[in-house]
């Protein structure tokens, strides 16, 4: 199998979005590009060039909608978070025709799983976090997900153990469960009846033991803008959220740390 180029990846996760975008203005669900999608289109108008996903945020009612309801014109696949063969605490859209993507531990129960878009639910948190045991319920689930994966990618290398293994993974929890009780403690506050909302998936905010804290009002509107050949929806408070998270996000970083950060390979499934 030929591995893609990094634009060429590029290309595909923009052809999934530009499904997902179509999708979303047709059923009126909102979404705004998220994180290094979102620093992209400001800051490069298409993506970061060393960049390998689309990563994409919406209102949890809206997450909802579309976690039930996405239906591809362009022959994709939606795998909902709460698809028992989903190892992840989001939903993805992937692309299982042309491309192949290996990972260095299992997303998902089903083979083939291909290049994607990432699609994460926004909640309401309470002003003051250290009241509720939002973290550290969050990190705790979060990382019984990551233990029983890591369990399931290490059994086939471990075949003369494999009772003491199954003894093992039956005791811990199971991994739809504990996603089902991450969503459940995670919609306790409705998006847009607090001051300030998480992205409570966020995955570098909770291996740093920290939440990820946004302002509500910074998601109250979005706007089109041009991402490469089209153009993609951005939250109108864009700047306050991109200072948020990376500081003097117009300042590119070093060379040495523009690199990609993400760890897996992809391919095309047939020769071209």
């Amino acid at each position: 199998m030929k591995e893609l180029s990094i634009r060429e990846i590029q290309l595909q996760s923009l052809d999934i979005m530009k499904d997902i975008h179509e999708f979303c203005v047709s059923n009126n669900i909102k979404y705004t590009l998220a994180y290094g999608s979102m620093l992209g289109a400001i800051r490069h108008k298409g993506f970061i060039p060393w960049d390998d996903d689309i990563d994409v945020m919406m209102p949890r009612k809206d997450w909802e909608r579309f976690s039930r309801e996405f239906v591809s014109k362009r022959g994709y696949h939606l795998l909902s978070a709460y698809d028992k063969d989903n190892y992840m605490i989001f939903t993805r859209v992937y692309d299982n025709q042309n491309t192949i993507v290996t990972y260095p531990a299992p997303t998902s129960k089903i083979e083939n799983l291909g290049v994607w878009v990432d699609v994460l639910p926004i909640d309401g948190i309470p002003s003051d976090i250290t009241k509720v045991p939002y973290q550290r319920l969050c990190l705790l689930l979060r990382n019984t997900v990551n233990r029983r994966i890591s369990m399931l990618q290490k059994a086939p290398l471990l075949k003369r153990i494999k009772r003491t293994i199954k003894s093992i993974l039956y005791r811990l929890p199971n991994i739809h469960s504990s996603i089902v009780l991450f969503h459940k403690i995670a919609r306790k506050y409705d998006f847009g009846t607090t001051e300030k909302c998480s992205n409570l998936c966020c995955r570098d905010a909770l291996d740093s033991g920290k939440m990820e804290v946004l302002y509500t009002s910074d998601f109250s509107s979005s706007i089109l803008m041009p991402f490469e050949d089209t153009s993609l929806f951005v939250a109108s408070g864009y700047d306050r959220i991109l200072k948020m998270t990376y500081g003097d996000y117009m300042q590119l970083p070093p060379v040495e740390k523009q690199i990609v950060r993400h760890s897996f390979a992809s391919y095309y499934k047939k020769e071209i």
